[in-house]
This record gives C-alpha cells, sequence and structure tokens, in this order.
C-alpha cells in the first residue's frame, strides 16, 4: 500500500483551484521537488493513530525517494528500476521492475502532477469544489488491480495539501503535505538517488 502512496506524494506541487491542467507548471530536466509530510494512518485493531514526518524529494530523471525522519529514520526510493529501500546509505531492492509497477506509478505520478485526473484511466475520477478556493478530487479504483484500495482523496487550494487513502478494509492512511519547494537538481540533493 505504501507504493500507492508514494504515487499521490507527488502530487503537491503547485495546484490552482479550477484550472489544474494549466496551474501545474511540470518538473524540467535538473529540477528537484521537495515537499514535507505528517502521515497518519488509522489502522483497524489499532488505538493509537501511528503518525509519521519527513520529506518526499522528486526529480524527472532520478525518480522520488520519501524520507521518514520521525518516529524513526527510514528511507524508500522509487526509480525507473525498480523500488528500493536505503538501508545503512544503501539501496535494497524490493521490487524489480519485471511488472512494470515502478512504471505505472511514475505514470500515475505524471499524470497527477500535470492535473490530468481525467487521464487516469485506471480511475474513476470524481470532482467535489468546496469552495472558490478549495477542490476535492475523489479517486476510486475501476478495476480489481487496486482490490485493496477503496479510495484516494485529493485535496487543495493553491497547492496540494491533503490525500487520504482509504482501504477495503477500513484502514485509513492522511497524509499531510507543506512547505513545497523547487531547487535546482544540485549534488547536494541528487547524492540521495544513488
Amino acid at each position: 500500500m505504501k507504493k500507492i502512496c508514494l504515487l499521490i506524494i507527488c502530487a503537491l506541487s503547485c495546484v490552482k483551484a479550477c484550472d489544474l491542467k494549466d496551474a501545474i507548471p511540470p518538473l524540467k530536466d535538473g529540477e528537484l521537488l521537495r515537499i514535507k509530510f505528517t502521515q497518519t494512518k488509522k489502522i483497524i485493531g489499532i488505538p493509537k493513530n501511528l503518525v509519521s514526518n519527513g520529506v518526499v524529494f522528486l526529480t524527472k530523471s532520478k525518480g522520488l525517494r520519501w524520507e521518514t525522519d520521525k518516529p524513526f529514520e527510514q528511507a524508500m526510493l522509487i526509480d525507473k528500476t525498480g523500488i528500493y529501500t536505503i538501508v545503512k546509505g544503501k539501496k535494497e531492492l524490493i521490487t524489480a521492475n519485471k511488472g512494470q509497477q515502478a512504471n505505472k506509478i511514475s505514470d500515475i505520478l505524471s499524470k497527477i502532477l500535470s492535473g490530468n485526473f481525467d487521464t487516469l484511466d485506471m480511475f474513476n475520477v470524481l470532482d467535489e469544489k468546496q469552495s472558490n478556493d478549495s477542490w476535492k478530487k475523489i479517486l476510486t479504483p475501476k478495476t480489481d488491480n487496486f482490490k485493496i484500495l477503496k479510495s484516494i482523496t485529493v485535496e487543495g487550494n493553491t497547492s496540494i495539501n491533503k490525500v487520504t487513502i482509504e482501504r477495503e478494509n477500513g484502514d485509513m492512511e492522511t497524509l499531510d503535505f507543506y512547505d513545497p519547494k523547487f531547487y535546482a537538481a544540485s549534488v547536494k540533493y541528487l547524492g540521495k538517488f544513488e
């Protein structure tokens, strides 16, 4: 399920209400997007919510890196070759791209980043305008490919600020995003993808 979370994370870049396609600047070559997050998990059978904090890095050429720093440090990387955990500074393969999973995630991220919610052909997309300054998109899977997923709700105003992932079993994950920034993809940041 964390893989599905990752495909949503990158949707945090500068989204303006109403006209998403024109509002979201595409990530340029040599550019890096950094976004801070708070993740709250509500798991059936566990009375207390699980809360973590961290940062996400995204580049067009290197992929996505998800770093959790609280309550404990952990990192995950998605690139064209697969999905990895970062353990003691070294990449360890979780899933090779045999089933083209990373490419599917990349495709979904690209469509969300470009505001093309209606081109997410594996999801039904419902638009709910909240007010003049805020909006909501509810994505529900069309097929059994995401059978454990009930819905993904993306909310924002001048930027995407919240993603809620609801699973069929009642578990729920909320990702609150803040402080998105674009940087030149310097060696300092690109080293995180090696």
